[in-house]
């Protein structure tokens, strides 16, 4: 017997990295069993390509600018993929798409008789989180691309909604509690294996979630940003340099939490009947801390802690780039006029203190675009002094500003007594 698998999510429980897990190991999944290969690990894009009607008006698809006639060609591009993959010799074939919960029940009747040419059964499984796991990760995941309040109509997922289509479309469905503590070895995606007859080999290593506090400096981020758009090279690059930030997890306002509550009451009770528990279990809050994470103004400790990041010039530049004030001015609790005088914020390094050679660079994060002037006093009589305005390939490739930020004081032919020797950078000496 044939056998299609359709795993249709849901958002936000481990999908990707089953997918990334299915599509690595695709050659040895088990005897027979295959995950279909659409050209990316996760199907949603393709199948809605395929089988999602009125497509086009779709944001997340809309926003690539297709014309109709590409549209059309896709649409018939992977129909044709998904057909082929089905047309596969196997006993097991696994899809997985948390957007199929996308698709209308006139979509997914399109979809079903497609699959039922090729195999002879189709089951349909699915995790459900717990509506304030769920919507804390949602938010996380949100703010990295684009301005998002935590609000209860916004972030709160969805249950019935999206899901009873399938129990009404399909006979073999299973819904799973989204719990990684009940998971083998924590791991939803050994889990997922064991449920559906996968061959269990090692995973990769999986991404950490970013603190409450980056959680913080990206709301504030994306609530700044002047540009309409954030590339996804740039969500990672983000990502990256907030990852080393430490602080307790982001958690909602129980204000949120309780208007959601009230506002999805219907929702939280079909879910909770799917996995035969009752609503209070469903929504476990037993393991909540009673501290929430403010996303108002930043403490001195959380600035202190933002300007102490190993890539804090990086920072500063995307900052001064996509919001226009330089990042002091952007940590500030108060409305600052870039206009007036502040002190500056400099970030620097004394690579080098010889009697024949002094060198290092020096970068503004008040100011990036200024050249910081360097001296270099003997006693208390000014020998020699300059811009830090000279480059370094192994500066830029840091992301060192722009790589003209180092100074040099060549003293070989003048020696000095190293013990009288002051360095000022900006006014400070700094050795």
């Amino acid at each position: 017997m044939k056998e299609c698998i359709l795993h249709i999510g849901m958002h936000k429980t481990g999908s990707s990295a089953i997918q990334e897990y299915c599509t690595d190991n695709s050659g040895s999944l088990g005897d027979g069993i295959v995950y279909a290969d659409l050209g990316t690990a996760n199907h949603s894009g393709p199948i809605c390509y395929a089988y999602k009607s009125e497509i086009e008006t779709h944001p997340y698809f809309n926003r690539r600018g297709h014309s109709t006639e590409e549209f059309q060609r896709l649409r018939e591009l992977y129909q044709s993929k998904i057909e082929e993959q089905l047309a596969k010799n196997y006993h097991k074939i696994i899809f997985s798409a948390e957007d199929l919960v996308a698709l209308t029940k006139v979509d997914l009747d399109a979809l079903k008789s497609v699959i039922l040419r090729y195999v002879d059964k189709i089951s349909v499984v699915a995790y459900l989180r717990s509506p304030i796991d769920f919507a804390e990760s949602a938010f996380q995941e949100m703010v990295k691309a684009y301005p998002v309040e935590p609000e209860a109509a916004v972030i709160f997922p969805k249950y019935e909604s999206s899901m009873a289509k399938f129990c009404d479309q399909f006979s073999d469905v299973s819904f799973y509690y989204y719990d990684k503590s009940a998971f083998p070895n924590g791991s939803v995606v050994q889990d997922f294996c064991k449920r559906v007859g996968i061959k269990i080999a090692e995973e990769s290593p999986k991404n950490v979630s970013l603190s409450g506090l980056a959680v913080k400096f990206l709301y504030r981020y994306q609530s700044k940003r002047v540009k309409v758009t954030i590339s996804h090279e740039q969500t990672q690059l983000l990502e990256s340099i907030l990852a080393p930030l430490q602080s307790g997890k982001f958690r909602l306002n129980e204000n949120v939490i309780e208007e959601a509550l009230v506002l999805n009451q219907s929702e939280h009770e079909w879910a909770a009947k799917q996995l035969d528990m009752s609503v209070d279990e469903f929504i476990n809050r037993q393991q909540r801390p009673e501290q929430t994470f403010s996303l108002a103004e930043f403490t001195e400790q959380e600035v202190e802690k933002i300007m102490s990041l190993p890539r804090v010039i990086e920072l500063a530049q995307l900052v001064q780039s996509e919001c226009g004030v330089s990042l002091p001015s952007f940590l500030s609790n108060i409305v600052v006029d870039e206009e007036e005088t502040k002190p500056d914020l400099l970030k620097y390094s004394l690579d080098r203190l010889t009697p024949e050679l002094i060198s290092g660079w020096v970068v503004n994060l008040t100011n990036l675009d200024e050249k910081v002037l360097v001296q270099l006093y003997v006693g208390d009589t000014l020998l020699e002094q300059q811009k830090s305005d000279k480059f370094r390939a192994d500066l830029q490739s840091k992301s060192v500003g722009d790589g003209f930020v180092s100074f040099r004081f060549d003293l070989a032919s003048q020696p000095v007594d190293i013990n009288e020797v002051k360095v000022c950078i900006g006014g400070k000496v700094v050795n």
